[in-house]
Protein backbone atom coordinates (compact mmCIF):
# COMPACT_ATOMS: atom_id res chain seq x y z
CA UNK A 1 0.00 0.00 0.00
CA UNK A 2 1.71 3.46 -0.77
CA UNK A 3 1.99 6.21 1.62
CA UNK A 4 -0.67 9.02 1.19
CA UNK A 5 0.70 11.10 3.76
CA UNK A 6 3.49 13.66 2.26
CA UNK A 7 2.94 16.75 3.72
CA UNK A 8 5.53 16.77 6.86
CA UNK A 9 6.21 20.30 6.77
CA UNK A 10 3.63 22.73 6.96
CA UNK A 11 3.89 26.66 8.23
CA UNK A 12 2.27 28.48 11.24
CA UNK A 13 -0.09 30.21 10.37
CA UNK A 14 -0.61 28.58 6.27
CA UNK A 15 -4.31 28.48 6.17
CA UNK A 16 -4.30 26.44 2.41
CA UNK A 17 -1.00 24.78 3.61
CA UNK A 18 -2.77 23.57 7.10
CA UNK A 19 -5.96 22.59 4.88
CA UNK A 20 -3.72 20.29 2.42
CA UNK A 21 -2.16 18.84 5.62
CA UNK A 22 -5.85 18.24 6.71
CA UNK A 23 -6.79 16.38 3.44
CA UNK A 24 -3.38 14.25 3.41
CA UNK A 25 -3.25 13.37 7.39
CA UNK A 26 -7.02 12.42 6.68
CA UNK A 27 -6.40 10.21 3.38
CA UNK A 28 -3.73 8.81 5.60
CA UNK A 29 -6.07 7.96 8.39
CA UNK A 30 -8.34 6.10 6.07
CA UNK A 31 -5.84 3.90 5.31
CA UNK A 32 -5.08 2.96 8.36
CA UNK A 33 -9.14 2.13 9.41
CA UNK A 34 -9.02 0.06 6.06
CA UNK A 35 -5.79 -1.88 6.90
CA UNK A 36 -7.40 -2.85 10.13
CA UNK A 37 -11.12 -3.24 8.68
CA UNK A 38 -9.36 -5.87 6.15
CA UNK A 39 -8.02 -7.94 8.82
CA UNK A 40 -9.58 -11.42 10.04
CA UNK A 41 -11.61 -10.74 12.06
CA UNK A 42 -11.70 -7.04 11.30
CA UNK A 43 -11.01 -4.20 13.45
CA UNK A 44 -13.15 -1.70 13.20
CA UNK A 45 -12.11 2.30 14.20
CA UNK A 46 -14.93 4.65 14.47
CA UNK A 47 -15.26 7.22 11.62
CA UNK A 48 -13.79 10.91 13.55
CA UNK A 49 -13.96 13.84 10.61
CA UNK A 50 -10.28 14.76 10.56
CA UNK A 51 -10.46 16.99 7.55
CA UNK A 52 -11.80 19.72 9.18
CA UNK A 53 -9.94 21.38 12.32
CA UNK A 54 -12.55 24.46 12.01
CA UNK A 55 -11.46 28.03 12.45
CA UNK A 56 -11.75 28.44 16.31
CA UNK A 57 -10.05 27.59 19.56
CA UNK A 58 -13.12 25.24 20.92
CA UNK A 59 -13.07 23.66 17.02
CA UNK A 60 -9.64 22.63 17.58
CA UNK A 61 -9.93 21.39 21.32
CA UNK A 62 -12.91 19.41 19.73
CA UNK A 63 -10.63 18.05 16.95
CA UNK A 64 -7.88 17.02 18.66
CA UNK A 65 -9.52 15.22 21.51
CA UNK A 66 -11.21 13.20 18.61
CA UNK A 67 -7.49 12.82 16.70
CA UNK A 68 -6.16 11.41 19.97
CA UNK A 69 -8.96 9.13 20.36
CA UNK A 70 -8.14 7.61 17.19
CA UNK A 71 -4.41 7.79 17.67
CA UNK A 72 -5.46 5.72 20.90
CA UNK A 73 -7.19 2.94 19.08
CA UNK A 74 -4.49 2.86 16.18
CA UNK A 75 -1.56 2.40 18.89
CA UNK A 76 -3.43 -0.44 20.71
CA UNK A 77 -3.58 -1.93 17.12
CA UNK A 78 -0.21 -1.23 16.38
CA UNK A 79 1.31 -2.31 19.74
CA UNK A 80 3.43 1.54 19.34
CA UNK A 81 3.37 4.42 22.29
CA UNK A 82 2.39 7.58 22.09
CA UNK A 83 1.44 11.22 23.89
CA UNK A 84 -2.14 12.39 24.29
CA UNK A 85 -1.86 14.35 21.17
CA UNK A 86 -4.79 16.86 22.10
CA UNK A 87 -2.71 18.43 24.81
CA UNK A 88 -1.23 20.80 22.91
CA UNK A 89 -1.77 24.64 22.31
CA UNK A 90 -1.78 24.42 18.45
CA UNK A 91 -1.97 28.76 18.22
CA UNK A 92 1.71 28.85 20.11
CA UNK A 93 4.16 28.68 17.21
CA UNK A 94 6.64 26.68 18.99
CA UNK A 95 4.23 24.23 19.88
CA UNK A 96 2.38 24.02 16.91
CA UNK A 97 6.00 23.10 14.95
CA UNK A 98 7.05 20.45 17.59
CA UNK A 99 3.06 18.99 17.48
CA UNK A 100 3.53 18.69 13.86
CA UNK A 101 7.02 16.85 14.06
CA UNK A 102 6.10 14.78 16.94
CA UNK A 103 3.03 13.79 15.27
CA UNK A 104 4.60 12.70 11.88
CA UNK A 105 7.37 10.28 13.67
CA UNK A 106 4.05 8.89 14.77
CA UNK A 107 2.61 8.53 12.10
CA UNK A 108 5.66 6.94 10.37
CA UNK A 109 5.61 4.65 13.09
CA UNK A 110 1.95 3.23 12.51
CA UNK A 111 2.69 3.18 8.71
CA UNK A 112 5.24 1.08 9.69
CA UNK A 113 3.52 -1.30 11.84
CA UNK A 114 0.55 -1.85 9.28
CA UNK A 115 2.84 -1.86 6.29
CA UNK A 116 2.39 0.53 4.53
CA UNK A 117 5.53 2.02 2.68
Amino acid sequence: MAVEFQIVDVAYGDTPGMGLWLVQHGREHQQFVSVLAQKSPPVLIPDFNLYDMGETRDHRRIWLADHNQVHNLLRQQANVTGLDLSLVDLDDEAVFYAWIEYHATEHQLLRQAFGIS
